[in-house]
């Protein structure tokens, strides 16, 4: 599926490698690293047979998916046409294809695949050969944030949607042209699964992430605006809070030196008065016992009168006399 690379390639990474007929090629490039990823337990076998005195190529036995995991690999006499998703169509479309067997596989994501293979050395050529899950892939890498990372793909789908829940090859053309990757060229020897070749457009790309950020910029201008307007609105509502307040301020504190004024004449009235009181109190402790002895001679007094009444009576006569 790869062509004659026009191009030097930093990392090759080659999904759904099958038995790499063009391993020789790949190991002769002047890519750094070829990553080989293939579910068919039988045909991995083949291929680190192939590949044992290869040190640069990795065969990793697994299906590349949206999700890490285990998945069914549906796998077809057609070996090619394998998939980790029913074949319904297809089989409508080939009546002499069958299902070999049915095994369970290990699934990877792209984000997982990235982390595994650690640094990876550009340019990135991706050849992606997955029949009907195609599409999940893609969209698993936008996923991931790592499309940037990719500047080649090359592309084998079906024309139709064979598969349940397949995109066409005319969705798949679109996304990634919507996703800033141009179409270099379309190999048709088989109408049915032709094999598209298309260039990652990083300048448009960064162009678009800077439209994405100015207008990202613009609509949080706007929210600051409209924060600033609110900010505004309620720092006048507090304006006229504070000047009610200090208004409200200004005569509590005119009602409290009145009050205090009260309160201090109050105090030296109430100290004068005590004073009285105590020189009344004085008075009047130094007055008690003379007081006290008047009252007691007041009261001896009238019976010294009543003892000497008699004899007045008595010697009336002799003065009339």
């Amino acid at each position: 599926m790869l062509p004659e690379q026009d191009k030097p390639a930093g990392t090759i990474i080659h999904v759904g490698a099958g038995r790499a007929e063009n391993v020789e090629a790949l190991n002769a490039s002047d890519a750094s690293r070829v990553v080989l990823i293939e579910p068919n337990p039988d045909i991995v076998v083949l291929l680190q047979r192939r590949t044992k005195a290869m040190p640069k190529i990795v065969v990793m036995p697994l299906a590349l998916a949206a999700t890490d995991g285990v998945a069914t690999l549906e796998i077809l006499t057609a070996s090619a046409l394998s998939s980790l998703k029913p074949p319904t169509k297809l089989k409508a479309l080939l009546p002499g294809l069958e299902t070999v067997s049915r095994q369970e596989v290990q699934t990877l994501s792209p984000r997982s695949l990235l982390a595994r293979l650690g640094e990876i050395q550009r340019p990135l050529r991706l050849a992606l050969e997955a029949p009907g899950v195609e599409m999940e892939i893609l969209k698993a890498w936008k996923a991931a944030d790592s499309l940037h990372l990719i500047d080649q793909v090359d592309l084998r789908c079906g024309e139709e949607a064979l598969y349940d829940g397949a995109a066409t090859r005319a969705q798949l053309e679109a996304w990634l042209t919507n996703e800033k990757f141009r179409l270099l060229a379309t190999d048709r020897n088989d109408p049915d699964w032709p094999v598209l070749h298309f260039e990652a457009r990083h300048d448009a790309r960064a162009l678009a992430e800077t439209v994405t950020k100015l207008e990202a910029a613009a609509k949080r201008i706007i929210e600051i605006e409209s924060s600033y307007a609110k900010l505004a609105e309620a720092h006048d509502h507090l304006a006229l809070e504070l000047r009610a307040t200090q208004g409200d301020l200004a005569l509590a504190l005119r009602t409290q030196g009145i009050l205090q004024g009260d309160l201090t004449d109050l105090r030296q009235r109430y100290k004068k008065l005590l004073d009285i009181k105590q020189l009344q109190d004085h008075a009047f402790h130094r007055l008690a016992p003379n007081l006290r002895e008047l009252l007691q001679k007041l009261k001896k007094s009238p019976e010294k009168n009543n003892n000497n009444e008699p004899l007045k009576q008595e010697t009336s006569p002799q003065k009339e006399l």
